[in-house]
């Protein structure tokens, strides 16, 4: 039990500027929208006539892949809250062990009441509400972890939100390793996948960002110039160079095997309920994109194709920094 508890962002009480925590977030994301999968979801398919986009929780993403975010990580699913529960994290190893402590450690499950008048929709003043889904996105973590998102102010403690409760047990070494162990480990929810191995191969203890990553975060800095901005990474000992930041070919290589060869996109479909296909036809014509010559450049290498950014709902937003 953490009181108080807050988003990995806002831990430590005398810290007022987050600008090096949030440019490489920033950065991350740029690096997403540098896939071809996620651009096409972002660009949307079609589907028996009608155009389908994927919501695209990029910023939520960066928080399960190295990245300080002001969400806290909720899930759906109780034996994933269990494992979190009963287990600790090893940040030297980036893996997760079974708490071997017997009787006198004190486990913790929070559990949110949901409220249908206000969680996932917009408040009555007309903000958006600050409970959110992920779940299920290209890069997998947060669907294998069940996700939703808590964005929480930083001077708020989760502890004093009336829907939220705590549920107290005492720790049981046998038990930690049998979820442990049901979970591989934590490989099940922490899958080793494209994203998560060039974060740790490019981006541990670096202190690099592009210009591109300046540009978008004087997007969300409106009141800065964006000599500010650079005059801010700077100051923090970040170094500013003009590149693009995206997967390597090498990388790309490893995603197009993965569609051709390892049912990555079927079972990545698999997961999707699309309302209202009762005779399938919509989940098939999902499952057949790599077949349709409008989008096979976003599953085979060396296709030629200019996306047009305009045509997107994420990527339009941040066309200018692409």
């Amino acid at each position: 039990f953490h009181n108080p508890c807050k988003p990995n962002l806002s831990r430590n009480p005398g810290q007022k500027r987050f600008a090096k925590e949030l440019m490489m977030g920033q950065e991350m994301m740029l690096l997403m929208m540098s896939h071809p999968l996620v651009q096409l979801l972002d660009l949307g398919v079609d589907l028996c006539g009608t155009i389908y986009r994927f919501e695209m929780n990029l910023f939520g993403l960066t928080q399960h892949y190295y990245n300080k975010t002001t969400f806290l990580d909720l899930t759906s699913d109780l034996r994933v809250a269990a494992f979190f529960a009963t287990t600790k994290y090893d940040c030297e190893e980036d893996s997760y062990l079974p708490i071997d402590e017997d009787d006198n450690a004190i486990g913790v499950l929070y559990y949110y009441d949901l409220d249908i008048n206000s969680d996932f929709g917009v408040c009555a003043n007309g903000s958006k509400s600050i409970l959110s889904t992920i779940g299920l996105q290209v890069f997998p973590r947060s669907g294998r972890q069940k996700g939703f998102l808590y964005n929480l102010p930083v001077n708020q403690n989760f502890n004093d939100i009336p829907q939220v409760h705590a549920v107290r047990f005492h720790q049981k070494k046998d038990l930690s390793e049998k979820i442990w162990s049901y979970f591989h480990g934590g490989k099940d929810l922490f899958p080793d996948d494209i994203l998560a191995r060039h974060w740790r191969e490019n981006y541990k203890d670096r202190r690099l960002v592009s210009t591109r990553t300046i540009l978008m975060n004087k997007m969300f800095n409106k009141n800065m110039t964006l000599k500010q901005v650079e005059d801010e990474a700077k100051s923090l000992g970040l170094e500013i160079r003009d590149y693009v930041p995206k997967f390597s070919d090498e990388e790309l290589d490893q995603y197009y095997n993965a569609v051709l060869n390892d049912d990555y996109w079927q079972n990545f479909c698999r997961q999707i309920h699309i309302p209202g296909d009762k005779d399938g036809k919509m989940m098939a014509t999902l499952l057949s994109l790599p077949e349709d010559p409008r989008y096979r450049w976003a599953f085979e290498p060396d296709k030629h194709h200019i996306t047009d950014f305009d045509k997107g709902y994420v990527l339009r937003k941040f066309k200018g920094c692409l």
